[in-house]
């Protein structure tokens, strides 16, 4: 998976959000806030192509205390969160 072109991550007020940018995300009418664990995972997705494995690892490397059944989870929620709203590919 990789993260469809034109989504960008931007700060609005106090606030992280994904926000379409373009002619391609014209249809894009949400803007999806994120918290400070969801703006570190956007910024290693923006990386390139990634997998659940690939995201629950980072998790796991950069947060102490998560196992790999809860890193597995969480990296799952968020991508599936992510698909839900048309910004992966």
């Amino acid at each position: 998976m990789k993260i469809k072109k034109g989504f960008v991550l931007r700060t609005i007020g106090n606030e992280q959000v994904i926000i379409g940018e373009g002619i391609e995300q014209v249809d894009f009418n949400k803007i999806i806030r994120l918290n400070t664990t969801g703006v570190d995972l956007w910024n290693e997705m923006q990386k390139g192509v990634f997998t659940t494995a690939s995201i629950a690892n980072y998790i796991m490397e950069n947060y102490q205390g998560v196992d790999e059944k809860a890193a597995t989870a969480d990296a799952q929620t968020f991508i599936d969160r992510l698909c839900q709203a048309g910004l992966l590919e």
